[in-house]
């Protein structure tokens, strides 16, 4: 290289998703004059747009009221309220869970391709990184679940069917926790087991009361009008 100051600035996609920036100068030889701004003005032009942040934002929250909703519900209506799994307001709620995970997991990976691409279509760039596998496959899992809920009934008080859906449901919630801030840091193995207790425990949490609230004023006649 030729004598003189460079400045290097670059742009990365953290494990966890979030995009990293920063700069720096090195000089060969005999330093030369550069401009004062040049390290500011490269890291405002790497920086994401505010509204995409909030897209993101937004599409984050509502998988993870998916998450509750479908997560929570099933295992609410089929461990803890004998029956519930059956009635039509239960497949209502588990529906519009795995839709609303579908949506916004949709939208998580749109908002990420215009941070990472400047382009709301550049999904294979998402899936180029780390998170963003994880994020496909949190899609494909909401995708499978409506098909799932259809044949629900069929399924109902089958010991395997339960044991699956206990092992599905923990799944689901791995997955989800090994597409953000669990799988940084130093202690990997304590940071995922934490996250993945912290979603079971609001998912069964919020999809209960959910659950509850859609059944608690059904009378008897109408619970058997509302089965499937």
């Amino acid at each position: 290289m030729a004598n003189g100051t460079y400045v290097v600035a670059w742009k990365a996609i953290s494990d966890d998703s979030h995009p990293v920036s920063g700069a720096f100068t090195f000089t060969v030889g005999t330093p030369t004059t550069t401009n004062p701004n040049l390290v500011n003005d490269l890291l405002t032009s790497n920086r994401p747009g505010g509204s995409n942040e909030v897209w993101l934002g937004v599409g984050r929250a509502t998988s993870f009221l998916g998450l509750a909703l479908l997560l929570g519900g099933a295992l609410a209506g089929t461990l803890f309220v004998p029956g519930a799994i059956d009635r039509r307001r239960t497949g209502n709620l588990l529906y519009a869970g795995a839709m609303l995970g579908v949506l916004g997991t949709m939208l998580m990976i749109a908002a990420q391709a215009t941070i990472v691409a400047h382009s709301w279509w550049a999904w294979r760039s998402v899936w180029n990184t780390t998170s963003g596998r994880w994020w496909f496959i949190r899609l494909a899992i909401f995708v499978l679940a409506i098909g799932v809920i259809a044949v629900r009934t069929r399924l109902h008080g089958r010991r395997w069917a339960t044991v699956l859906l206990v092992y599905a449901g923990v799944g689901l919630a791995a997955v989800v926790a090994a597409g953000g801030h669990s799988v940084t840091g130093r202690w990997l193995v304590v940071g995922f087991i934490a996250t993945l207790v912290h979603l079971l425990a609001m998912s069964i949490w919020a999809g209960g009361l959910f659950l509850i609230g859609c059944l608690l004023y059904t009378s008897d006649a109408a619970d058997e009008e509302d089965s499937v």
